[in-house]
């Protein structure tokens, strides 16, 4: 994990050779104006990833936004006007993986607030719907507890969201499904006028609903049996926990249930059975867990549920899903701790995030993994990789200066620090006694663009106007791909400029480069 250049100091781990073309893994990714991350680029190791920091550093919020790549939306249920950084309106999250081919693919989603989620892939729209199951993953978090606290509801969505990335018709059904329900709630709620309409609606939903039905009572069964397997080797087979899948649908069908709920549907003013009331049961030694599981055993249930959903993910794709384990170990005794380790350890296991806010504990995570402490070899690329994050990046009027102190502080042996310094303050003067300092500092920012942009061979002409780059392409598809990047390298640019020695132009509100404009 390589971090950006004011990010925290890191140690890499060695591993044997990892076998390409098994599964997508997450090379590298940026992310920029997520919660509280700033803008982070990082690279990462293929196997083990382990992360530590302080509470509120951001930890949760880059494996979130590792998951958001996946999924298009925040494993925590977060809504997107939730997830722009405080005072921004838009934000961004990149990644490049290396695919089943052995060739290296990059994906991006761009949100803004009042317009459209954007999808890209290699630099082409692409259909959210179809993107699904394309980057399979699996998310382990404390918030998890609302699976076995929280309303059915909950429980649906973690269903939904797995036989999903497995399963594209049932998604277009469970999408099909949703919007007929919003028709017929809107009927019940106007009050119905054409009965026909409504039979012809019940009709299609009865349709739909029945695969909907199949699907989740058929992915039900060996979701039972998994939970209860990895749950025995969690807690070394002190419980036995059972999933029932309970749905209005067991022994009837849709139609015939809308037809009787009719009179009581226009009373409520919206439809009362269905599949959107379906529910998943969770329950151990025959006792609803929920309400007869300590915190422990249901930290357990959870983490067993979540590596069911993962041995059901790599059975259907034929290779294991990206694993991401958001501080996991707290409420774990030693014993269930050491199992799940020995569980994650195996082969069947690919590329895995581990976040703990506990340092020691996560020192000792990539020898408890591959129980062989002599092959932990400081080597970039190891095996499994340790960095301290903070996804807090100073941004603003007090940016320069930072930027600045941390660049004097790694310039060396001060001799040659003060001989940099004085060589820096001559031409400094030169260029203001000449009148040249505008355009040396606008031919640096030139310069920066063409290093962040990547593009210097399209680009026709640059301008440099209070704040603002104006830049001319002379490719329409370099331009569309740009688009989506202006943001990140917008604050590539003013990273390098803040640590340029040689450019000597006063930041306004902070920054150097506010807006860029492609033409």
């Amino acid at each position: 994990m390589k971090f950006c250049p004011n990010s925290q100091r890191i140690m890499v781990y060695l591993r044997s050779n990892q076998k390409s073309g098994t599964m997508p893994t997450l090379l590298k990714t940026v992310i920029a104006d997520f919660r509280n991350i700033v803008f982070q680029e990082l690279e990462f190791s293929p196997k083990i990833n382990c992360i530590w920091g302080d509470n509120g550093s951001g930890k949760t919020n880059l494996l979130d936004a590792i998951y958001y790549m996946s999924m298009t939306k925040s494993a925590l249920g977060i809504s997107d006007s939730f997830n722009f950084r405080h005072g921004t309106d838009a934000f961004t999250i990149s990644g490049t993986y290396l695919m089943q081919s052995g060739l290296e693919s990059r994906f991006s989603v761009g949100v803004k607030k009042g317009e459209e989620k954007k999808l890209r892939c290699d630099g082409k729209n692409c259909r959210i719907a179809e993107h699904i199951g394309r980057l399979p993953a699996v998310f382990v978090s404390p918030s998890d507890i609302s699976l076995v606290s929280d309303s059915p509801e909950e429980r649906r969505r973690f269903i939904n969201s797995v036989i999903s990335q497995m399963d594209q018709e049932y998604m277009f059904r469970l999408q099909q499904y949703n919007r007929l329900l919003a028709q017929r709630n809107a009927f019940l709620r106007d009050g119905v006028g054409d009965m026909s309409l409504l039979a012809v609606i019940d009709a299609k939903m009865s349709t739909l609903a029945e695969g909907i039905y199949e699907r989740r009572r058929d992915f039900c069964e060996p979701l039972a049996a998994a939970v209860n397997d990895c749950y025995h080797r969690l807690s070394n087979g002190r419980e036995s926990v059972s999933v029932r899948y309970r749905s209005d649908l067991d022994g009837t069908d849709l139609e015939t249930l809308l037809q009787k709920s009719i009179e009581r549907d226009r009373i409520m003013k919206y439809t009362t059975v269905g599949v959107q009331r379906d529910d998943f049961l969770f329950s151990m030694d025959d006792y609803p867990i929920r309400r007869c599981g300590s915190q422990g055993q249901q930290k357990t249930f959870l983490l067993s549920l979540k590596m069911a959903q993962f041995e059901l993910m790599r059975t259907s794709f034929g290779f294991p899903p990206l694993l991401l384990l958001d501080d996991v170990f707290d409420k774990l005794d030693f014993n269930r701790t050491s199992n799940l380790l020995k569980l994650v350890s195996g082969d069947d296991f690919g590329q895995i995030f581990i976040t703990d806010s506990n340092k020691v504990r996560m020192e000792k995570l990539p020898s408890g993994v591959t129980g062989n402490p002599e092959r932990l070899l400081l080597k970039d690329g190891g095996y499994a990789l340790m960095a301290k994050f903070d996804g807090w990046l100073p941004y603003g009027e007090d940016f320069t200066r930072e930027m600045l102190r941390k660049r004097e502080q790694t310039m060396g042996d001060p001799l040659r620090r003060r001989e940099a310094v004085q060589i820096d303050s001559m031409l400094e003067f030169y260029l203001r006694d000449s009148g040249l300092m505008g355009q040396w500092n606008e031919n640096r920012i030139f310069q920066v663009w063409d290093h962040c942009s990547k593009a210097a061979k399209y680009t026709l002409s640059k301008s440099y106007v209070a704040g603002t780059l104006y830049v001319s392409l002379s490719s329409s598809v370099v331009r569309n791909q740009l688009y989506f990047q202006l943001d990140i390298i917008k604050k590539e640019m003013n990273l390098a400029l803040a640590a340029d020695r040689q450019f000597w132009m006063k930041p306004v509100d902070g920054v150097f480069v506010k807006n860029i404009v492609l033409r």
